[in-house]
């Protein structure tokens, strides 16, 4: 019985160790590089970690890309192609609609 209880946590223990290191080596969005559009101006979202994962996830090679979020908000993603360009400006990280 004992056997099989250390087993479970040491399971356990090991998943939560790789999903850690799984999120930290996965790209994030940097700030200036996308923009949160924000239709209700009384509205505050917390970002996580993984949204900006999920945003770098989501930048295409060379169309800029606006994405649903939630009721509240989309963000706009420009692409690769475009934030290399030489005349790219950083982006206000919100803008309100």
């Amino acid at each position: 019985m004992k056997t099989k209880l250390y087993s479970i946590f040491f399971y356990c223990f090991i998943a939560i160790l790789t999903f850690s290191f799984t999120i930290d080596e996965k790209p994030k969005a940097q700030p200036g590089t996308y923009q949160f559009i924000v239709l209700n101006t009384k509205m505050q979202c917390l970002y996580t970690e993984e949204t900006f994962i999920f945003i770098e996830e989501k930048r295409q090679e060379n169309e800029d890309i606006t994405i649903h979020l939630n009721e509240f908000t989309d963000v706009f993603i420009p692409s690769k192609k475009t934030i290399a360009s030489p005349s790219f400006q950083l982006l206000p990280e919100y803008f309100y609609k």
